[in-house]
């Protein structure tokens, strides 16, 4: 703790003491000063004692007063400490890790995909210590957008939180996850995502928001999560999870169709053209070219901020989507686009590795309800397994829950009854009219 944060709350202390001290000393006085008149003296004792309580109720009032000023400095005094990204150098280091897989937030194959992130990165944490210690000369500024684009299941939301915890001295504090179930249809998405409740909304009564936390009257204008996020953490990450989605589920009439890399009012649905909301494009695109972006006639600084989003994506619909005009109109050469492929054998071998690892922790853990005394997996079903998951082109990664899922309920049925035995698990790929299955023995 600093010294400067040490005095101020040894000075609050100090006085809160020392005014609760002083003024119930001198109410206690004048409460029981001897009074004159004797007939009115038994009065008196039950006056005193009422006004002894109320003025206790006062001094407990002040003193919780001034402790709750006490804990506000402190809360505002961790927060700077909480506050900021690592040293560039740790930084470089911990993306090194993660490229050669050795961070804690292991992300299997994509090596590719790594080198990709390495770079650009790189020059991400190089802008972002130059805005930090020149940033009244520097004469253009430029915004932090990373796109991790691919199927769903090969590891991308995966490898933002990976990201995040390379960069952020606390992430747990400093970076928000923003995901597509939070969306609804309610309001376009760049206002749900960047902005706020519209003020000509106010004392409407709507449905329950799950992105902006509040239902019934709209008493006020309020901040998304994500812009409270960036004005209350100005050095952190914004994951937005599943991109694409979000731009489906918040069209609705009077938003845009992309057709052929063109935005077109959605006035009416045309063909079976899939619609989406383009409204957060051009925001995520102001803040690419400029790091920040327009609200209310302000300005949003976000050049010290890191936007990780991923999205299902290719890089080609990307591009005709990214703003009106796609590449035409300047929109996704702004960004950084990392590619990720279909998982590897190798890379599934590693995912069933930590399956088995996982696993077997909890089915050993004596405080747990399964209480096994060793579990051991087959080396010929562990290659079986991380060749489900390896075919598996949808689930991918994914499938690993359905695997864990179904050794769990392999145990559940005969919880108890195991306890204190070794137990070996074989995996039983599935056949023509048989799915996969696990048995013990």
């Amino acid at each position: 703790m600093n010294k400067t944060k040490t005095k101020t709350i040894a000075s609050l202390a100090a006085l809160t003491i020392i005014f609760t001290s002083t003024f119930s000393i001198q109410t206690f006085a004048a409460k029981t000063a001897p009074t004159t008149n004797s007939s009115f003296r038994i009065g008196t004792v039950g006056y005193i004692i009422k006004e002894i309580i109320v003025d206790n109720f006062l001094v407990r009032g002040i003193r919780n007063f001034i402790t709750s000023k006490i804990n506000e400095y402190n809360n505002e005094i961790d927060r700077e400490e909480l506050k900021g990204f690592k040293d560039p150098n740790e930084i470089i280091k911990n993306l090194e890790d993660i490229v050669e897989n050795k961070s804690e937030i292991r992300v299997y194959g994509q090596e590719k995909a790594k080198e990709q992130i390495f770079d650009a990165l790189s020059g991400v944490i190089a802008r972002i210590d130059n805005v930090k210690r020149n940033e009244n000369d520097i004469k253009e500024l430029r915004g932090n957008v990373v796109y991790l684009i691919g199927s769903p299941g090969i590891g991308k939301t995966k490898m933002c939180y990976a990201i995040a915890d390379a960069f952020l001295k606390h992430p747990e504090r400093t970076c928000i996850f923003c995901h597509s179930e939070s969306i609804t249809s309610e309001s376009d998405l760049g206002t749900q995502l960047f902005k706020t409740v519209s003020s000509k909304n106010v004392g409407i009564k709507r449905e329950k928001n799950a992105y902006t936390g509040s239902d019934g009257i709209i008493a006020k204008e309020e901040e998304s999560p994500m812009l409270a996020h960036v004005l209350d953490w100005c050095e952190s990450i914004v994951i937005i999870d599943e991109y694409e989605k979000m731009k489906q589920k918040s069209a609705k009439p009077g938003t845009m169709i992309n057709i052929g890399g063109y935005a077109i009012p959605n006035q009416t649905s045309i063909g079976n053209a899939p619609s989406y909301d383009n409204s957060a494009d051009e925001i995520i695109r102001s803040i690419a070219s400029t790091g920040r972006y327009k609200f209310m006639n302000k300005e949003v600084d976000c050049s010290k901020v890191l936007f990780l989003i991923t999205t299902n994506e290719t890089r080609e619909e990307l591009e005709k989507n990214f703003g009106i005009g796609g590449t035409a109109g300047g929109g996704a050469q702004r960004l950084n686009i990392i590619e990720f492929e279909y998982l590897s054998i190798e890379a599934c071998r590693g995912i069933i590795s930590d399956l088995a690892e996982d696993v077997t922790k909890v089915l050993t853990d004596k405080n747990g309800p399964f209480k096994l005394a060793s579990v051991t997996f087959e080396e010929e079903s562990l290659k079986e397994m991380a060749n489900y998951i390896f075919e598996d082109k949808i689930m991918q990664g994914r499938a690993r829950h359905k695997l864990e899922d179904k050794i769990y309920s392999l145990f559940s049925k005969t919880m108890g009854k195991d306890t204190n035995k070794s137990v070996t698990i074989k995996f039983v790929p599935a056949e023509e009219n048989i799915k996969a299955y696990f048995v013990k023995n």
